[in-house]
């Protein structure tokens, strides 16, 4: 932003040329009005001189050599101009052509008077240029400059203003050549062109290229270079920074749009010990700002805060630091942002980013932040891959807040802190992850973990849903039962699950669905489950709540589904062989036990029986789908029911308070 800032700065200048001369036909009366511009701003900011002032009748032509401007500011602030020419001037005061020779710009950063910038630029070129005298205005600190800089500019008119080049240079406190000193870093910006400039609008701002050189005294990465490709800013608007910097300006609760899309690269920055960072391209859309929730002496409390001339920050200080730093997001928003290419190769470990992208910025919350293709390798050498990583409403300022509010408490943070820190996230996705494990050098495979929540009831999600898939090698070396699945043939073991459950407050419903697990070429099992009566009390933080509000709960539907994927053969085979015999006597062996148990449980509950049937069907047979429902006979307390399992026969329980059914099908 204020390398954006200092590019547009350059365009004030040309309130200094060519909007009075045109009133007057005589040299002497056109040196009078430059004079008269100079007044002004002396009566702003502090003193300006100028050397020969020239102007030519026929061809509409004024001169002014030699202008230089200070401010009274501590540390002052210096602008000087060798020439500016301003041709084919009007007599509305435009001027179709303005030139300016060996520009040089120096002023502090505000609220840092220890960096000091200097920018310069050997020519300037203003085509189809109008303005308006700026009024006065105090100028007393670099904030009140920077503010006096971008009122003049939004009242200037041009078609286009060329910089073919300029140099930002940047002095940080403490560059003086010691070991350990940060060197002054230059910025060197190629073929600058603003197009259509009016009312402190930029349509368009472009940059061929942009050139960068610093680094740390004696520090091991030495010097750092870098190269930007080309920068493309598009309707640029200076409104919101105006309405930022004054106090006096109204400022409502709505984003102001600053930049509709910034598009740069590649970028690419070079250290002397050989490590590198590089970016195939940066687009982000829909930039502005919120006025009301920023506040430029927030600003300068961070900058003070962060490198405070005493040492360490204070707990109180760092506390003051985070809240401010929240703000700072609540006040910022981006419709889209996107970077490809990202490739960070360091002196021992690498890797490489396909993308990073977000989506939405708005009260300090992350609609949407992905990162994809992720490769590289650990500090150990070790290979890593992964392939999407994903959150869901990520709530930045307020993890800041509370972060900081549990740091002030210098305790462990309670349960209830803990698990109300999930309203921060609405959820979170990782894809393709791949990992060698540090004991086998196998690699294990995380197809996907996808967790996410929401509608809290206080401090606990009334919704929730959880997808884990995961795969790996196994062989005959592993514990078992893996041991046993290898020498099956099962090289590879792939294991899935999904579980997801709501609470529904005006049904006062709890259901679970779905309820899924598969491991490949074993079974997979589904279920749905519900159950009634469930008041909001049950998400208390208060245990006597909790289990008051249990008693209430009613049992409702359950159906459970079991597919055969060739688990049913391997457990026959395990069967047989601890009994000393061969495969295919198992399956006989596990109906012949469950004939004996439905045999003896029916004596009690007749109901069983066809239950029974029915998972001897299943056994039987090969890749079928047993499914199992059950239904209330009544209104059952589930309470009730968990103390009646734990009886003497809780068959009979089960029986007594559900109709059982059982079917085997594909």
């Amino acid at each position: 932003m204020r390398k954006f800032l200092i590019g547009l700065s350059v365009a004030v200048i040309v309130g200094l040329g060519g909007y009075y001369g045109v009133f007057y036909l005589a040299q002497q009366t056109a040196a009078r009005e430059v004079d008269a511009l100079l007044d002004s701003w002396r009566a702003s900011a502090g003193t300006a001189t100028r050397g020969r002032v020239e102007f030519d009748l026929w061809t509409r032509t004024l001169k002014i050599a030699d202008i230089v401007v200070h401010t009274q500011t501590t540390p002052p602030a210096k602008m000087t101009m060798a020439q500016v020419v301003a041709s084919g001037i009007d007599s509305t005061g435009k001027a179709s052509r303005i030139e300016i020779t060996d520009w040089e710009a120096s002023d502090v950063l505000p609220g840092r008077v220890a960096t000091r910038f200097t920018q310069r630029a050997p020519r300037i070129t203003i085509e189809g240029y109008s303005g308006r005298p700026p009024a006065p205005r105090k100028v007393s600190s670099a904030l009140d400059l920077m503010r006096l800089w971008l009122e003049q500019f939004s009242a200037i008119t041009a078609s286009s203003i060329h910089i073919p080049e300029l140099v930002v240079s940047v002095t940080p406190p403490g560059a003086d050549g010691q070991r350990g000193a940060p060197t002054p870093i230059d910025y060197k910006y190629s073929n600058m062109v603003l197009r259509d400039v009016r009312n402190g609008r930029v349509a368009e701002v472009t940059v061929d290229g942009l050139a960068l050189r610093g680094g740390v005294t004696g520090h091991p990465f030495g010097a750092i270079t870098g190269e930007v490709g080309k920068v493309s800013i598009v309707d640029a608007d200076v409104g919101p920074l105006l309405t930022l910097l004054d106090a006096t300006r109204t400022k409502d609760g709505g984003y102001q749009r600053v930049y509709r899309q910034i598009s740069v690269g590649p970028y690419s920055l070079h250290l002397e010990d050989g490590s590198s960072i590089s970016i195939d391209g940066f687009t982000a859309e829909d930039i502005g700002l919120k006025p009301s929730k920023l506040s430029m002496d927030d600003m300068l409390f961070l900058a003070d805060v962060a490198t405070p001339a005493g040492g360490i920050p204070t707990q109180a200080q760092m506390s003051m630091l985070i809240d401010k730093v929240a703000g700072l997001y609540e006040g910022m928003y981006i419709g889209k942002l996107d970077m490809r290419g990202l490739s960070f190769n360091m002196r021992r470990e690498g890797f490489k980013i396909a993308s990073m992208r977000i989506n939405g910025l708005e009260n300090g919350r992350l609609a949407d932040f992905s990162m994809e293709r992720l490769d590289g390798q650990t500090a150990l050498g070790d290979p890593l891959s992964i392939g999407r990583i994903t959150l869901k409403g990520f709530d930045i300022a307020n993890l800041l807040r509370t972060a900081a509010q549990l740091g002030a408490q210098g305790q462990q943070p309670t349960p209830e802190q803990i698990v109300g820190m999930l309203a921060l996230l609405e959820g979170f996705e990782f894809k393709d992850f791949a990992v060698p494990d540090p004991k086998t050098g196998r690699v294990l495979h995380l197809e996907t973990l996808a967790a996410s929540w929401g509608q809290f009831v206080g401090v606990f999600p009334s919704k929730a849903r959880i997808s884990i898939k995961v795969a790996g090698p196994i062989s005959s070396v592993d514990p078992e039962p893996l041991r046993t699945l290898a020498d099956r043939g099962i090289l590879t073991l792939a294991a899935g699950l999904d579980v997801g459950a709501t609470w529904t407050e005006g049904a006062q419903a709890f259901t679970l669905a779905p309820a899924a697990m598969q491991v490949s070429d074993i079974l997979s099992v589904s279920a749905k489950a519900s159950v009634g009566n469930v008041p909001r009390d049950i998400f208390s933080i208060d245990p006597a709540k909790v289990m008051g509000a249990a008693s209430l709960v009613q049992a409702g539907p359950i159906e459970i589904s079991l597919r055969d994927l060739g688990g049913l053969d391997l457990a026959f085979a395990q069967l047989a062989k601890a009994e000393g015999r061969p495969p295919e006597a198992g399956r006989a062996m596990l109906l012949d036990a469950l004939a004996r148990s439905a045999d003896a449980l029916s004596q009690t509950n007749p109901d069983v029986r066809p239950v029974f049937q029915a998972i001897g069907r299943f056994v039987q047979s090969k890749g079928q789908t047993l499914t199992i429902r059950l239904t209330p006979k009544g209104r059952i307390g589930v309470l009730q029911l968990v103390e009646a399992g734990r009886g003497y026969d809780p068959m009979a329980a089960l029986f007594a308070a559900f109709n059982i059914e059982a079917e085997v099908g594909r």
